[in-house]
């Protein structure tokens, strides 16, 4: 089965250039974060993130506090802790915050929910010890860290819950649940069975004990802002909606463009292709991504070969090309460069080119998407792009996933 998904309702658009990040920690004036900027005294913040996306999010949220605490010549110490695979989205900024415990990527993804049998592979290659590690992690945290201590979770439950377990003041991003998916605006959705009714029947996609979880936390910043609104309405006072975070810093850098004009034969496929300007995005995740890549190749095949196109496969930087080639020229592209400034290829009048680190571009600079993946789908349709998915093998892009993810994003479906 393949979604086509249309680019999101104004209501979503307008996230993008919400600086959520400045909004919340430099304008809500919540404790700490009102002394942190207005006295000149240390502060130790530590991020509990559980995803890639969550990861970009932490990170933009780290960059810009940065930015404020100098501004403020205020000393903030910056920890940590990706739950969930290498945490990749802060190896370029090693020099200002430090990884405060281990990470370790595992097959699931994290997505366990997708993939049951899955989560067994986790237990045997040490899912058990490393959260064990997380909460000590986390203490060790608390004991040595020093002047205003502040959590900050992004994600679901899980950083939650080991947020909530350090006594200390938190905030929290939810980027995980949302009410599109048991209702929208009009009322609840249909759903496929029973146990499926009953959660349209709850007052909130958040359950009671989350809930009880997230009044913990000094402020609270959902995905949505139908989501805000049920949370609210269940007596949470510190709900706070400003827009989706994985919207921001997606300006992009005019990399991509340098990149193909410097090529003769792109520029020209570029000249000629008109609106075919596609994106392919395979995921980040390591386990499925060049499964991923696979398939998305496979899907575009004869279109190449029948009309004359550019596309663009992003890939993340961790991405290698001694894997990624191969992979291409299954599918009947020959490779006109492939060096580490540039790798492109050829299919009949069609061109493609590897990008590893102009996403922003990327999606920006294309006409439309073929997409196996989360945050980056997301992103795409906030843009305004169409996208066009189908599922793969897991452990994330499985036929669940892609039937249930549209509605997160407020059900944009053709």
């Amino acid at each position: 089965m393949v979604f086509v998904i249309s680019p999101l309702s104004s209501s979503f658009s307008k996230c993008k250039g919400r600086k959520l990040v400045e909004k919340k920690l430099h304008l809500h004036g919540t404790y700490p974060i009102s002394l942190l900027m207005s006295t000149d005294i240390e502060a130790s913040l530590l991020i509990l993130s559980n995803g890639h996306g969550e990861d970009k999010v932490s990170a933009s949220v780290a960059r810009r506090l940065i930015e404020i605490s100098r501004d403020f010549s205020v000393k903030v110490s910056i920890s940590v802790l990706p739950l969930v695979g290498n945490g990749s989205a802060y190896f370029g900024m090693t020099q200002v915050v430090h990884f405060a415990g281990p990470v370790k990527e595992f097959p699931s993804g994290g997505f366990v929910n997708h993939r049951p049998l899955v989560f067994l592979r986790d237990i045997r290659e040490g899912l058990l010890g490393l959260t064990y590690s997380q909460f000590q992690t986390v203490s060790k945290w608390r004991s040595n860290s020093v002047g205003i201590k502040l959590i900050l979770a992004v994600g679901d439950v899980w950083p939650l819950f080991l947020a909530t377990q350090a006594k200390t003041p938190l905030i929290f991003i939810g980027t995980a649940k949302s009410e599109y998916y048991v209702r929208d605006e009009s009322g609840p959705l249909r759903r496929r069975n029973f146990l499926e009714e009953t959660e349209s029947l709850l007052s909130s996609v958040y359950y009671p004990w989350e809930r009880t979880l997230l009044k913990q936390a000094l402020a609270i910043y959902p995905r949505d802002a139908l989501t805000a609104f049920y949370l609210a309405k269940c007596g949470l006072t510190n709900v706070k909606y400003f827009g989706n975070p994985m919207m921001d810093d997606l300006e992009p850098s005019g990399k991509l463009l340098s990149k193909i004009h410097a090529s003769m034969f792109l520029s020209n496929v570029l000249q000629c292709c008109g609106s075919y300007r596609i994106v392919l995005l395979p995921g980040s995740r390591q386990e499925e991504m060049y499964r991923n890549m696979d398939k998305l190749l496979s899907s575009i095949k004869d279109f190449a070969q029948e009309n004359r196109a550019l596309f663009l496969l992003s890939c993340p930087s961790s991405a290698s090309p001694v894997l990624i080639d191969p992979i291409i020229c299954r599918w009947g592209w020959s490779c006109r460069s492939n060096t580490t400034s540039i790798m492109e290829y050829q299919l009949e009048s069609s061109g493609l080119l590897v990008s590893f680190e102009e996403f922003s571009d990327c999606i920006h600079f294309s006409s439309v998407g073929v997409a196996m993946a989360g945050t980056a789908t997301e992103q795409l349709v906030g843009i305004g792009k169409p996208v066009i998915t189908f599922p793969g093998e897991g452990p994330q892009f499985t036929y669940s996933f892609a039937e249930v993810y549209p509605l997160f994003i407020f059900n944009c479906i053709i």
